[in-house]
């Protein structure tokens, strides 16, 4: 996937951590149910279509990779920022939202 990337998003470079290793877990799915369940099913969209699709609505929203690299898509940093905000309890569920006060 990462090739099929590279070869769509101009200027992108496919890189691997030095002390990464092959993944030894197995990734092999077994597809023969969908065509016992649903024999009239044939799939039509491919990964291709799929990096495509994301690549030109990254593009059409602005998406940069600088974006990527904060609170907003970053689980902990999230959770950082709404703490830091007292939007969170301790328990890291949302505080009530105050009551607004009607004149």
């Amino acid at each position: 996937m990462a090739d099929l990337v590279r070869g769509i998003v101009p200027g992108s470079k496919v890189t691997y951590a030095a002390d990464g290793g092959p993944d030894l877990r197995c990734y092999r799915v077994d597809c023969g149910k969908i065509g016992r369940v649903l024999p009239q099913f044939r799939p039509s969209w491919t990964v291709r279509q799929g990096i495509e699709e994301l690549y030109a609505a990254y593009k059409a929203t602005g998406l940069q990779l600088a974006d990527l690299d904060g609170p907003r898509y970053i689980r902990l940093a999230r959770i950082r920022h709404l703490q830091a905000s007292s939007r969170l309890d301790a328990n890291l569920r949302f505080r009530a939202a105050p009551a607004l006060i009607s004149a």
